[in-house]
């Protein structure tokens, strides 16, 4: 539909260390884990990629396994590289800020 935008907004706990890569074009980017609390106790994974360069640096000098973050970004699908199976659903970020325990 026309108008439509595709914004996705969460919040939780980063699970595993970044990962940054310099891409074909020079330009740098990262990819995390992030776990998020869902009703009933279950745990959601959303792999949350980065590209744009200002938001890769904060990311590099910010965040650490169990940081506790908001993310906005929009969501894309992608296939496995070399496999057949199903499309994964990610996050390209655009925005993600540390949120500090109390």
């Amino acid at each position: 539909m026309e108008g439509d935008t595709n914004t996705w907004m969460g919040r939780g706990a980063v699970v595993q260390d970044v990962r940054v890569g310099k891409l074909t074009s020079g330009d740098y980017a990262c990819s995390f884990q992030l776990a998020i609390s869902c009703r009933g106790g279950r745990m959601t994974w959303v792999r949350v990629n980065v590209y744009d360069k200002r938001v890769v640096r904060y990311v590099e000098g910010h965040l650490e396994n169990g940081s506790q973050v908001a993310v906005v970004g929009e969501l894309m699908n992608r296939k496995k590289t070399g496999q057949g199976g199903p499309q994964l659903t990610e996050v390209r970020a655009f925005e993600i800020r540390t949120i500090r325990q109390e």
